[in-house]
C-alpha cells in the first residue's frame, strides 16, 4: 500500500464537478498502484469566471484558482505541506519506491515535482541518483508544495497573467524545487479541460538529468 499522507499533511486531487468520468479514471489509477488517502478537491470551473483582460483560457484560470484555493485553505488550517494531483495523472512503476525517493530529497525543499517537463529553459541539475534540482520545469500533474511557499503563491497567483505552472517555474531558480529522476508521475493523453483540446505530452516528459 502507498500512502502519500505518511509524507504530506494534505493530499488533494483537483477534479471538476462536471467531470466525474475523470475522477473515476483517477480512482482506477490509484487502485492499480494500491494508493490510498487522496482527497478530492472540487476544482474551480474557469468557465464561470469573468475573464476580461485576462490572457488565459477558462481552463487555465480554473486550475490557477484551484491551486490558490488549496493554498489558502492550507494556510487557514495551519498545514505545513500539501501534495496536489491532477485527475489525469498516471504513475510509473517508480511510485513503488516512493519512500526511497522522498528520503533522498534535501530537507530544504520548497517544491517537489513527481514529474515534469524539463524541455524549456535551463535544464535541471543532478543532486543524487534519484533527485534533480529544477531551474524551470513546467507541468503540475503531481507536485508537493511546502508551507515556505504559501505566502508567495498567495501573492502572485491573483495577477493571473500566465499559467500557474509558469508562475511556479519562475520561482525555481530562487527557491528549492526538486524533482524525481526518472519521472514518477506523467500526464495521460486525451482531452484537456485546461487547454480545451486533445493533448499528448508524452514526448515532453523526458527522463533526462
Amino acid at each position: 500500500m502507498i500512502d502519500f499522507t505518511k509524507h504530506f499533511e494534505r493530499v488533494y486531487v483537483i477534479n471538476l464537478d462536471r467531470r466525474p468520468d475523470r475522477y473515476e479514471s483517477f480512482k482506477q489509477e490509484l487502485a492499480k498502484h494500491n494508493i490510498v488517502d487522496v482527497e478530492r478537491f472540487s476544482a474551480v470551473d474557469g468557465t464561470t469566471i469573468l475573464a476580461n483582460n485576462i490572457p488565459l483560457l477558462a481552463g487555465e484560470i480554473g486550475v490557477l484558482e484551484s491551486h490558490l484555493a488549496i493554498i489558502k485553505k492550507c494556510k487557514e488550517d495551519g498545514i505545513k505541506n500539501v501534495l496536489i494531483l491532477e485527475d489525469d495523472v498516471y504513475f510509473t512503476p517508480e511510485v513503488n519506491n516512493l519512500d526511497e525517493y522522498l528520503n533522498s530529497v534535501p530537507n530544504d525543499w520548497d517544491f517537489i515535482y513527481f514529474g515534469g517537463n524539463h524541455v524549456y529553459g535551463t535544464p535541471p541539475e543532478l543532486v543524487n541518483e534519484k533527485i534533480i534540482k529544477l531551474n524551470f520545469t513546467v507541468a503540475l500533474q503531481c507536485v508537493a508544495i511546502n508551507h515556505t511557499m504559501f505566502d508567495i503563491i498567495e501573492a502572485i497567483l491573483p495577477k493571473m497573467r500566465k499559467q500557474v505552472d509558469a508562475y511556479y517555474a519562475d520561482l525555481h531558480k530562487t527557491f528549492n524545487a526538486y524533482g524525481f529522476y526518472p519521472n514518477m508521475a506523467k500526464q495521460t493523453a486525451g482531452f484537456s479541460d485546461i487547454q480545451n483540446r486533445n493533448v499528448d505530452y508524452t514526448n515532453f516528459f523526458r527522463d533526462e538529468k
